[in-house]
């Protein structure tokens, strides 16, 4: 598909990708939103945690939160609560040991290894839904690109559309473009420091074998905590073999469904495969959007409660579910 014009125009003061990124972080308040926490039961005698909104509707939107994010995050809760004002149902779920409590199994997740988002998106067509719609936030982005792109024609035909914002499909890329420079550090600490916590954590409580919390503690980017855990953790030799492996570029061309790709061009994480235009030109179903501002997972607005990401969501799901032939302008 061809490229979209993004009408995206930042505030003022807002241009620049830090502030976008920042900003939301710190300061961004969701008031007004209603959840209920429910409880999925996973296969392995586990469970997934996730926060609803129910509006009694047919169509439901699944969110994905990034890495060490959670469901109660300014962008999961601001897009929910957008969602929910045009009645739309809202799922969403954390992955393991993010909702604030530890899970029962040793494993925590991936950026590949889809089964929990799919026993999500299965529990919601289990309650009735016939529609489905999914959106993934940074990590959550090429988890759910990874998915799409990994089953293609072999997914529920209750799928109707998918939004990745501020996704690195490009894992290793995008790794290595955030640690080139000073300021990527503080961003690699904010992920690290809970993920280091978490494991050490994990592993007093249960035991993670081969595991060298002393290396551990002294991790300072995301290639030496993945060399020691999550390569090794999920059958890698390295870091860079799950990289190379759980990146969802490689996959964006067999991608099935109406999807938009909602990345900044000044955003800090993000780097040149995270903007596969060669990719959304060659496949019809795939869109590719790029404003000049938003940074990651920003996209500020001050007109309104909500975020404008989230009411470009909101249209894009609206043209997905009333044709295949969606406009071409933002």
């Amino acid at each position: 598909m061809p490229i979209l014009k993004s009408s995206y125009i930042a505030p003022k003061l807002f241009q620049n990708g830090h502030i976008q990124t920042i900003y939301p972080v710190l300061f961004r308040k969701v008031e007004g939103l209603e959840t209920q926490r429910v409880r999925i039961d996973t296969p392995d005698d586990d469970f997934i945690d996730a926060d609803v909104v129910l509006n009694d509707n047919e169509h439901v939107v699944i969110l994905s939160h990034g890495l060490e994010g959670s469901s109660v995050n300014p962008y999961v809760t601001g897009m929910a609560k957008s969602l929910s004002s045009e009645d739309y149902d809202v799922v969403a779920w954390n992955y393991r040991s993010c909702s604030g409590v530890l899970n029962k199994q040793r494993w925590f997740y991936s950026a590949s290894d889809y089964q929990d988002l799919e026993l999500v998106i299965n529990w919601c067509i289990r309650m009735g839904y016939r529609k489905v719609s999914l959106i993934g936030f940074s990590f959550g982005g090429n988890l759910t690109a990874y998915y799409l792109g990994d089953k293609g024609s072999n997914i529920p035909s209750e799928i109707s559309s998918a939004i990745l914002i501020s996704a690195p499909t490009d894992i290793g890329e995008a790794l290595s473009n955030l640690g080139n420079w000073h300021f990527g550090k503080v961003y690699t600490e904010s992920f690290l420091s809970t993920m280091r916590k978490k494991l050490i954590e994990k592993h007093e409580l249960m035991g993670i074998p081969n595991l060298d919390v002393n290396a551990i503690k002294k991790a300072r980017n995301f290639k030496q905590f993945d060399d020691l855990y999550t390569a090794p953790a999920n059958g890698f030799k390295k870091a860079e073999d799950y990289y190379a492996h759980a990146s969802s570029y490689k996959l964006l061309p067999n991608i099935k469904v109406p999807t938009l790709i909602l990345n900044a061009e000044n955003d800090p994480f993000l780097s040149n495969n995270c903007y596969p235009e060669k990719i959304a030109r060659n496949n019809p179903n795939l869109y590719l959007e790029v404003p000049k501002s938003g940074g990651h997972v920003g996209f500020v607005c001050f007109k309104g409660d909500h975020y404008w990401s989230e009411r470009r969501s909101e249209e894009f799901i609206k043209q997905a579910a009333r044709s295949s032939s969606l406009s071409l302008s933002a």
